[in-house]
């Protein structure tokens, strides 16, 4: 799904019900009130003067996700209507089981995507998306400074993969194995390395 915010800020998000978005609250930083933001389902790229979009009626959030690196910083974005789910329009099912052990624990392959700025083109709003290797755990984020305990909380892509996340691409899915497994938080930067984004980890973790 793409996000519209106010008529200038682009960011990304999942359909999880035929009614349901799921994204980032760094998403919707600035919303004023609910005719500010615009869905846009189905399409490969956002027009702020396009009138095929989708208005809201409710916005979930969790008080506590107020830190940058907080697990439970999501937010749920209720569309006015249900949507029609066919070949174009679909949901994602959200991941149940904890995240592997082993040689995935840190190398895990998944497929991200986004409606931000291209890193190779530098267009903006148009849905692109890259295999990504994934890791987990009190090892991954190598190059940034985290506690780990905010390492526990996050899922890091590391430097593997054809393209780099940006602006807009907050909020996007990660998908691993066919299921919805976390959502694009906020960019890292490390010191003597490229930008890195991290995937906030939603508390599926048994």
């Amino acid at each position: 799904a793409g996000i519209l915010v106010a008529r200038k800020d682009i960011c990304t998000g999942s359909l999880i019900s035929d009614n349901i978005v799921l994204t980032s609250i760094s998403c919707l930083k600035s919303m004023n009130t609910l005719k500010d933001v615009k869905v846009f389902l189905g399409t490969k790229e956002i027009d702020k003067d396009s009138t095929n979009y989708h208005t809201i009626s409710e916005v979930y959030t969790n008080p506590r996700g107020k830190n940058d690196l907080d697990q439970v910083n999501l937010a749920l974005i209720k569309l006015s209507k249900h949507i029609g789910l066919n070949d174009t329009i679909n949901t994602i099912r959200v991941e149940q089981k904890p995240w592997p052990s082993g040689l995935e624990q840190y190398s895990r392959l998944c497929f991200a995507m986004g409606f931000g700025k291209h890193n190779k083109t530098g267009k903006m709003g148009r849905l692109h998306g890259s295999q990504v290797a994934m890791e987990y755990g009190p090892k991954a984020c190598g190059c940034a400074t985290l506690a780990r305990s905010q390492k526990m909380k996050i899922i890091c892509m590391n430097n593997l993969g054809n393209d780099r996340f940006c602006y807009g691409d907050t909020g996007g899915p990660l998908i691993c194995d066919d299921v919805l497994v976390g959502v694009a938080h906020t960019v890292i930067k490390c010191e003597n390395s490229t930008k890195i984004i991290k995937e906030c980890g939603i508390k599926f973790y048994s």
